[in-house]
């Protein structure tokens, strides 16, 4: 099930608006799953670590990335393959659901996360950084609650598809983390 984040849909849902207020709990997160390309992959690892979320996910055999060999920091799995595609598929197939965070529209590999979530009928959230927080946030909210996402695999272009999203990525992820604990 691929969620449309659109205001308007949520602006006068009720069980949004008591998710938002803090009437009605969101399941807290247990893990962070993800692939470890730089960009959005490493900033959803790099927030997990520092919030002390457990973490893990699949990454490319020999721990393959953009810049080079993952840092052992990064508590991944390695693929058979030294493709992309194996760990994309494991990662949306081991999670609850995916968050994809993006920027104008969806491309390679977050395409690619898109339709292994539609293959394999897993639930999937986009939200767009060009559009504002409190637009999709409440939204966000419902998504959680409804499928119960416990192990979240968060996924999205590299840093050499989008500049500045592992930055973008990493403030949206704190801002949503410290807005669903201050409602708890």
């Amino acid at each position: 099930m691929i969620v449309d984040s659109g205001y308007v849909i949520w602006q006068h849902n009720r069980f949004a608006l008591a998710i938002c207020s803090g009437e009605l709990q969101v399941k807290p997160i247990r893990q962070v799953i993800s692939g470890g390309q730089t960009g959005v992959d490493r900033a959803a690892l790099d927030f997990a670590i520092a919030n002390r979320i457990k973490h893990g996910g699949w990454c490319p055999q020999g721990r393959k990335a953009a810049d080079g060999v993952l840092d052992p920091k990064y508590v991944l799995q390695e693929t058979e393959s030294p493709g992309y595609s194996q760990r994309t598929k494991r990662n949306v197939q081991d999670s609850s659901g995916t968050l994809i965070v993006y920027r104008d529209m969806l491309i390679g590999g977050s395409l690619l996360t898109k339709r292994f979530a539609l293959q394999l009928s897993k639930p999937c959230f986009e939200w767009a950084l060009d559009r504002p927080f409190n637009e999709q946030y409440p939204g966000f909210c419902v998504w959680l609650q409804q499928h119960q996402i416990e192990i979240l695999n968060i996924a999205g272009p590299s840093e050499a598809r989008a500049k500045d999203i592992y930055r973008d990525s990493r403030v949206l992820l704190q801002e949503i983390w410290s807005n669903m604990n201050e409602e708890q």
